[in-house]
């Protein structure tokens, strides 16, 4: 039986040389397996490392074992008893044709994390029952440079995460830079009080643009020319985080 195949984007740093004329752009990308459980399991691994780095754990993870395909993704043996480890990767390819090489790196903030904060809630809707005797670590990621979240649609995740009733423990943001290694985020919980006199309104018509890495050139005087999309076609997102 063959194992279950995952498509994945491209994604991972720039590495900046200087010569003696002029600067050398080089995108380090990210080698994803096409197996699913190979990229979960590497995802796990790189999150995992980097929140020991960070501390971003009250408590110490002492075993992690991979579970069968259509259950929760990991079982954490820690310190504070079981728990689970769920990864949802930030994907919204029917908005691009579903194809992660026709998507832009443009798009709307608001409609972003509203539309993460949705597909949190259907996970949380089928592991309600669960959380209730384990609790339930949620990381959602992404493996494509156009669905990288940038400080206004991280922030905006964080308050509808807060402000909206879900069943997990504690959720992350995970930027992957390598397919073992990447940059983490608390997401949830944060303090309710960051969030007095908030409106996320204000951040409703705002944009925000990706780098698209691939057409970064070095200019003649030596400098890197950066290119952005066009801005995106505003969508609406199914359904408005923050709504019960």
């Amino acid at each position: 039986m063959s194992k279950p195949r995952k498509p994945t984007g491209t994604t991972g740093p720039f590495e900046v040389t200087f010569g003696e004329s002029k600067a050398t752009v080089t995108w380090q990308t990210a080698s994803f397996s096409s197996q699913k459980e190979e990229i979960e399991a590497g995802v796990a691994e790189g999150f995992l490392r980097e929140v020991d780095r960070q501390q971003l754990f009250s408590f110490t993870v002492n075993a992690v074992r991979q579970n069968l395909q259509n259950d929760l993704d990991f079982t954490l043996e820690t310190s504070e008893g079981g728990k689970y480890l769920e990864l949802m990767e930030i994907a919204p390819l029917t908005d691009n044709g579903g194809r992660y090489d026709e998507a832009t790196g443009s798009y709307n903030p608001y409609d972003r994390s509203s539309g993460i904060m949705s597909e949190v809630l259907k996970k949380s809707r089928r592991y309600r029952s669960t959380a209730t005797d384990t609790p339930i670590l949620l990381v959602v990621y992404n493996t494509h440079w156009a669905f990288d979240l940038g400080d206004t649609a991280l922030m905006l995740l964080q308050y509808f995460a807060q402000a909206t009733e879900h069943c997990f423990e504690r959720i992350y943001f995970y930027r992957p830079s390598s397919e073992r290694s990447g940059t983490a985020y608390d997401v949830f919980p944060t303090p309710p009080e960051h969030w007095a006199g908030f409106n996320p309104e204000v951040c409703r018509d705002d944009v925000a643009y990706n780098l698209i890495p691939a057409a970064i050139e070095v200019c003649p005087e030596g400098g890197a020319a950066i290119p952005l999309t066009p801005r995106p076609t505003r969508t609406r997102a199914k359904s408005r985080a923050g709504d019960r």
